[in-house]
């Protein structure tokens, strides 16, 4: 805190507002320039299980010394210590200090926890209650009080009297505890302005309400109620947004008070000039069409299933009875029509062409389509509502697309190339416009899934033929699909490779192929590849192949396990980059010429075989950036003179010794990286066994290593005793950047940071960082 000591008190308490008042208050042990401080503190904030919070408030409390006590918060649930008492003595004090706000949270009694002196409080403008039992409120006046906020409470005849006393309250907001026994109540209050009520399913003791508020602006009412009971609302000539929700069957008396609002969210039914309309209940669109009756004046209309408000996609809006008349507002007032999680059902699809058909003023209708369950599939929406009649000429119908209609044909095309083709080709029925656009796209891909449905050889035998771009960028064929012979299309086998030539072909990839001797025939016949990626099937029975392209740049290689492989040779003098994954563990060999432009190279070999090893490692002696996974350790005799990053991945028994092999032959080293390759088996429990530490400090710490990051770091003997002779010895490092790894409690974070911390380093420009997540690594 010495760097803000110098600021003035005003700013310091600014400050202290933003902490817990436990911390705040802790703050006065510092220095004695904040020995006093938290005392003018304007807003107190309470809120532990512990029992000790007792003693606190008892001895900080009556400390206070600020002129207006702006906020006093008792968050007490689970605390026993605390008694009523302990409550009323605190709010005595509260008073005694002006106090603006209150709110008490207090869930241990069902006794009065409120002094007398509380409601004569002239300065409380602000009162939150919650599980508080109003028992026995005097006959006083809160002469200030403007905002009272009632949650789960306990009332016991308390409730009518404490509304009576606060002749100036302007916001209300009331949420009965599901125990409470309230039978009747009003709410009668000329200055209130906004007013939320909430009744629970399970209030099963009310008999009636009555709401009488002239002076109202908004309304929330939530009567889940299943109870039978009678609820009288009068007229709101003031109120502008509401908010109704509502199980009652008989709900008259709330549309009859809320016929003045401009704005309303409804889970019933309405009128006004924009109304958002939640259909999570049953019979909703038939409740709701009473409001398109009422409502002359309707603009906006809104239909959505409001977040949180459970909601069965199978069930929601049934089958609807259309007016028997159509509504004022649809002749001569709607003009924007927006559905959102639009499924297309029959009951769905009938009010949607019911309002389309007869809105004869409508500018807007947006349909939001979910095709998640699948009713009907997206392309039968768009033609049920594209090809039904609308009443008004000027009508937008958007659908997803409508909304770029306007854009020139080239940029439209460019954004349906984005699209799944199926979706993109389905869009030919949005309009004129539309109608040709998918067949320019110069990327097309067709999918299908393990099924026996003919859809897409019919679909892909109607719609290539019909393609006009004169170039295909790309063509996608991603088939499973039984109802789909060779005759379609030819069996993804190299069998029978003719002996002709890829003029242009530049990259090639080969994933789960059966080869049938196909491979050294397809790659003899590219004379200008340059990207070059095979990946074996694992069934295929591939004995020896080569590679032997002068013009590659970039190879991938993958060897599964059960290859019955007896060899393979590589040779691409123009290599630029390598990813060599040999996993076979049978006795093949390899033959890996050398590659004088490879700059770098990714190797992760499993097998035991030193050979195979070798070879990899002879030919990525070039290389500048080089990331590795091995089970053994290449032997003696390479030098990595160009080496300045190394990605080490250590899943492996044997990696701290290749680590050190590494260190000793990579002179010009500045970033080493350590982790578990992603996908690569590892057992946290063993992974690197204990390390034999060179002999002598290898030249790369000396002079070059300036990077040095452990993703995972488990913090066990061995692995401490190699990021500590890391540190102790890499002159030049300017960042260790530290991920622990705490999963398996190896050893906690806290030890891990000490342990790391405390250790010397050669660098002393060294900075330490132990992120939390590997957004944070620098690599």
């Amino acid at each position: 805190m010495d760097k803000i000591s110098g600021l003035p008190d005003d700013l310091l308490l600014k400050i202290l507002s933003f902490l817990p008042t436990e911390v705040a208050v802790s703050t006065c042990i510092l220095s004695k320039r904040w020995e006093f401080l938290w005392m003018w503190f304007p807003r107190l904030e309470f809120i532990s299980p512990k029992p000790e919070l007792r003693d606190f408030i008892d001895k900080k409390l009556p400390l206070l010394r600020a002129p207006v006590l702006e906020r006093l918060r008792l968050h007490i649930t689970f605390n026993t210590q605390i008694k009523p008492e302990d409550i009323k003595r605190w709010i005595e004090i509260a008073v005694s200090s002006y106090v603006r706000e209150l709110e008490i949270s207090y869930a241990l009694a069902n006794e009065n926890i409120l002094p007398s002196s509380l409601f004569t409080c002239k300065s409380l403008v602000t009162l939150k209650l919650k599980w508080v039992a109003l028992i026995d409120v005097p006959s006083m006046v809160f002469p200030s009080l403007k905002t009272l906020q009632l949650e789960k409470l306990i009332f016991v005849d308390g409730l009518q009297q404490l509304l009576s006393i606060c002749p100036v309250l302007e916001q209300l907001s009331v949420d009965f505890h599901e125990y409470d026994k309230t039978k009747e109540f009003s709410i009668s209050i000329p200055s209130l302005q906004s007013l939320s009520l909430f009744l629970r399913s399970n209030k099963e003791y009310l008999d009636s309400y009555e709401i009488d508020t002239p002076s109202l602006k908004y309304l929330k009412l939530v009567d889940w109620s299943y109870k039978e009971h009678y609820s009288l609302i009068k007229n709101m000539p003031k109120l502008k947004e509401a908010y109704v929700d509502v199980v009652s069957l008989n709900p008259k008396s709330v549309i009859g008070s809320i016929t003045s609002v401009k704005r309303l969210t409804i889970c019933s039914f309405e009128e006004l000039e924009h109304l958002n309309l939640c259909v999570c209940k049953l019979d909703s669109w038939n409740l709701h069409v009473q409001l398109l009756k009422s409502s002359p004046n309707l603009r906006v209309l809104d239909i959505f299933v409001k977040k949180g408000h459970g909601y069965d996609k199978r069930s929601g809006i049934v089958c609807w009875n259309k007016p028997s008349s159509v509504p004022e507002c649809l002749l001569s007032s709607l003009q924007i029509f927006n559905w959102s999680g639009y499924f297309g059902r029959p009951q769905d699809r009938d009010i949607a062409v019911y309002i389309l058909k007869n809105a004869c003023h409508l500018k807007k209708a947006t349909i939001l389509i979910d095709t998640r369950e699948n009713f009907v599939t997206k392309l039968q929406m768009i033609k049920e509502l594209t090809l039904c009649p609308r009443a008004s000429s000027t009508c937008q119908l958007y659908l997803d697309m409508g909304k770029i209609s306007g854009l020139h044909d080239d940029l439209l095309v460019k954004i349906l190339s984005f699209l799944p083709t199926k979706v993109a080709v389905s869009t030919c029925v949005l309009s004129k416009r539309w109608e040709f656009l998918w067949m320019w796209l110069p990327n097309l891909e067709f999918f299908s899934k393990w099924d026996k449905r003919p859809g897409l050889g019919d679909f892909i035998n109607r719609k290539l033929p019909l393609h006009r771009a004169p170039v295909i960028d790309s063509l996608r064929l991603d088939l499973y699909s039984a109802a789909i012979k060779p005759e379609d299309i030819r069996r993804i086998a190299l069998i029978d490779v003719p002996s002709m030539v890829f003029p242009s072909l530049k990259t090639l990839q080969l994933e789960d192929l059966i080869f049938v001797d196909g491979l050294q025939q397809l790659l003899s016949i590219r004379p200008v590849l340059e990207e070059l990626s095979v990946d074996f099937y694992e069934y295929d029975k591939t004995k020896e192949f080569s590679i032997v392209v002068p013009s590659l740049q970039s190879l991938s290689l993958l060897i599964p396990d059960d290859l019955f492989l007896d060899g393979y040779e590589i040779d691409t003098p123009s290599l630029k980059y390598l990813k060599l994954e040999d996993w076979n563990k049978g006795g093949h060999y390899s033959l890996i010429k050398n590659m004088p432009m490879l700059r770098e190279a990714y190797v992760s070999v499993v097998s035991s075989n030193l050979k195979i090893l070798n070879s990899a490692i002879g030919s990525v002696i070039s290389v500048k950036r080089l990331t590795i996974c091995s089970e053994g350790v290449y032997g003696d005799g390479f030098v990595f003179k160009h080496l300045e990053h190394l990605n080490l991945c250590v899943c492996k028994k044997n990696s701290s010794n290749l680590l050190g092999k590494f260190l000793k032959d990579s002179p010009k080293l500045r970033v080493l990286n350590i982790s578990v390759v992603k996908d690569h088996r590892f057992n946290r429990r063993y992974g690197i066994v204990c390390w034999n530490k060179p002999s002598s400090v290898p030249e790369c710490l000396l002079s070059s290593l300036q990077i040095f990051n452990w993703s995972g770091y488990l913090g066990r003997p061995q692995d401490r005793d190699i990021a500590v002779y890391i540190l102790k010895n890499a002159c030049h490092l300017k960042k260790a950047t530290i991920l622990a790894d705490t999963e398996d409690n190896f050893v906690t974070k806290v030890q891990m940071i000490k342990e790391l911390t405390l250790c010397p380093r050669a660098s002393s420009t060294c900075q330490l960082v132990f992120p939390e997540d590997l957004d944070h690594v620098e690599t």
